[in-house]
């Protein structure tokens, strides 16, 4: 989530709004990760075992437990539209509320790794495509 251009993620999502809604969605979208960022995990276990589609790989298998925020319903559920239309101080009230979030609610998470591939930023393994599946099933039950 780091290396995420949100601006651009907007511009993608969402062409055909103007550039003011778009900044304002990027907005959301980057309060939010910086938000779920501030999450703590611990790992509970974990497994290693031979890839089986991949020779000389490895998988390993990261149970953990996260303290995160609690994204509110009505502020996960706020659409391009309706943003188009808020002020900017309605829009800045987003903003902090989002930033204001406790870490307070636990969740169990497990993730996927895979050795020997390349992690997005990183120098080392062992991160992988399995970081991208981290991303997307963590960040979902972070949220």
């Amino acid at each position: 989530m780091r290396h995420v251009d949100y601006d651009d993620e907007a511009r993608t999502a969402f062409p055909d709004v103007s550039q003011t809604a778009q900044q304002r969605m990027a907005t959301i979208m980057r309060v939010t990760a910086e938000a779920v960022q501030r999450s703590r995990c611990h790992a509970l276990s974990h497994t290693a075992r031979p890839n089986e589609d991949v020779e000389g790989q490895m998988v390993y298998t990261v149970n953990s437990t996260c303290k995160t925020v609690a994204i509110p319903d009505n502020l996960s559920k706020i659409d391009i539209a309706s943003l188009a239309k808020m002020t900017p101080a309605q829009v800045s009230a987003i903003v902090k509320t989002v930033q204001d979030l406790p870490v307070s609610r636990d969740v169990n998470v497990t993730v996927v790794l895979y050795s020997d591939d390349p992690a997005p930023g990183g120098t080392s393994g062992p991160l992988s495509a399995g970081y991208a599946g981290f991303s997307d099933d963590v960040l979902d039950k972070l949220m």
